[in-house]
């Protein structure tokens, strides 16, 4: 692409700034000059990551780690069995297929900013309405927590939590996506931690119906809120700004005609272009591997039936799961320092290779034997910090080989296209715990597809003509 340069306003500085040393790097990422030129503010992109870690902490710690406990007690009250519980999973993974390709058209038709609001509305009206479940019949009542959860807390989820703020993030930062990126990831690595046992709290001295009316209004009040004031409806340029904040330019400069904002110079692929490149379906093929095997939505059902079954405790169990996600902080961190530095496929294939290497310790458990300890412990450490790095690694893909205008809607193919191809996930597990008698190789199959995965997705090269990623690019038009 390219623009006509204007002369540079009065009072603002027209010139990629200076990045030398850490203090200036810093300074030249978060602040820009106001209009005036007088003073100096945060540079608007860094609300959109402000907004998507805190969406991230409160939307995974509340919504899907918690739901755990909730369930736990709706369950035991209503004496729903554990096929009817899981039911939620495989509804997420379906919804996915479906909701994916229209929740990234909706964010690059209407922006993220319009996509969160609706998608935090539908989230809380989810927990809302399933304290109504008391106005059904007690033995044909779980059909009204599959709706309230499965699918509106579901749906809305999706469309609030990372593929919006991965989207808005995207929009404003090229050099340093990777950075942005894995800082809003940051949310849900340092929030489900507090958010798990908080919930779990609520739970047990409030009662279920307490917990999901405090959960749900949160999320209509904060999180439409938040939607509503940090997300911008606009991109950097048409804004008066620059991507990565290269440019101090102001946004009256666009207004008058003072000054124009050029467009960075990276392809902006559209979504047939996207699914006519190699490099789209090496990322998609990474994904539906691993997806087969080790993406299962009842691996942690397993995990912890496979724990309990080598001699340790239900206590025990959530214990390690919680060390398990303290780990992927230091991926969500490792995202954000090197991931700018290398290519994105690289950091993608290593985080599979090292979550994968994971699930191979966890399959060596077997009761009786003394070294258990040992390979849970490999587990928490490679597979968090693997699962940490692929969480943000994920979401900075695509938008380094495809460009950001239509981000949402590829994003959103591969999201489909993952999910259903990884519907028979489940039954595939179960049916080689079946058939084995075991579960060394179940979780031994899901280490192979998720290796697999990532080195099928090393395969994603920078399309031919786009702007290599990294942090040392120009990316000024010309």
């Amino acid at each position: 692409m390219s623009a006509t340069q204007g002369s540079p306003l009065r009072g603002t500085d027209a010139r990629p700034q200076s990045q030398t040393g850490l203090v200036n790097f810093l300074s030249s990422l978060f602040w820009v000059y106001s209009p005036s030129g007088n003073r100096r503010r945060i540079f608007p992109g860094w609300k959109e990551v402000l907004a998507g870690t805190a969406h991230s902490f409160l939307g995974y710690g509340f919504y899907l780690y918690s739901w755990s406990a909730i369930v736990a007690a709706m369950g035991k009250e209503f004496g729903w069995t554990a096929t009817m519980i899981s039911v939620t999973g495989s509804m997420a993974r379906e919804e996915g297929a479906i909701e994916g390709p229209v929740i990234g058209w909706m964010m690059d038709k209407f922006g993220p900013r319009l996509t969160a609001s609706l998608g935090w509305f539908l989230a809380g009206a989810g927990f809302l309405t399933l304290p109504f479940i008391y106005l059904l019949p007690k033995d044909n009542n779980v059909w009204w927590m599959w709706l309230s959860y499965g699918a509106l807390v579901t749906i809305g989820a999706n469309a609030a939590l990372y593929n919006t703020s991965y989207k808005a993030i995207n929009r404003w930062f090229i050099k340093n996506r990777a950075l942005a990126i894995g800082m809003a990831s940051w949310g849900s690595g340092f929030g489900s931690p507090i958010l798990i046992p908080v919930t779990a709290f609520l739970v047990a001295t409030q009662g279920w119906q307490f917990t999901v009316t405090f959960i749900g209004v949160i999320f209509m009040a904060m999180g439409v809120t938040s939607s509503i004031l940090l997300f911008r409806q606009k991109g950097p340029e048409e804004s008066g700004f620059f991507p990565d904040n290269e440019l101090k330019v102001a946004p009256a400069a666009v207004a008058t005609g003072e000054a124009v904002v050029p467009r960075a110079a990276l392809k902006d692929y559209t979504a047939g272009q996207a699914l006519r490149d190699k490099s789209f379906w090496a990322w998609t093929m990474g994904g539906i591997i691993s997806g087969i095997g080790a993406g299962s939505t009842a691996l942690p059902i397993f995990q912890n039936i496979r724990m309990q079954e080598v001699g340790y405790t239900v206590q025990d169990a959530a214990l390690w799961y919680s060390l398990d996600f303290l780990f992927t902080i230091i991926g969500r961190v490792g995202v954000s320092i090197i991931g700018d530095i290398i290519h994105p496929r690289l950091g993608y294939a290593v985080s599979f290779i090292i979550e994968a290497a994971g699930f191979a310790c966890f399959a060596m458990l077997s009761k009786g034997d003394s070294s258990n300890t040992m390979w849970l412990v490999g587990y928490v450490i490679l597979h968090g910090i693997g699962y940490g790095y692929n969480i943000a690694a994920g979401g900075i893909l695509p938008g380094a080989l495809f460009g950001r205008e239509k981000y949402g809607t590829i994003r959103g193919l591969n999201i489909a296209m993952v999910s259903v191809v990884g519907l028979p996930g489940p039954i595939l597990f179960g049916y080689l715990r079946d058939y084995t008698g075991g579960f060394f190789w179940p979780f031994m199959f899901a280490a192979i597809t998720m290796a697999l995965g990532g080195a099928v997705g090393y395969l994603a090269k920078t399309p031919k003509g786009q702007l290599e990623p990294g942090r040392n690019v120009n990316t000024l038009a010309h």
